[in-house]
């Protein structure tokens, strides 16, 4: 199953956020709050786009095992 293209959005500007997060961090290139917020928001929006994946694929499966099994429910 193919993700959403939400999911790619959300999933992709968190892995951004996260790096931009790391390398302001490590290089010391701006305040430590900003790259901590960047590495937090990153993680965050990376974390959403993996959930809204897994519930999406979750309740595709559900539906498809009830069309399989619903022919056993009618007498």
């Amino acid at each position: 199953m193919k993700p959403g293209p939400l999911e790619i959005t959300l999933y992709v500007v968190g892995v951004v956020l996260l790096l931009s997060g790391l390398v302001i961090r490590a290089g010391h290139l701006a305040s430590p709050h900003l790259g901590f917020t960047l590495l937090g928001a990153g993680f965050l929006l990376g974390s959403v786009g993996r959930l809204l994946g897994w519930r999406r694929a979750r309740r595709m499966r559900r539906e498809q095992l009830k069309a399989q099994f619903a022919h056993l429910r009618k007498p």
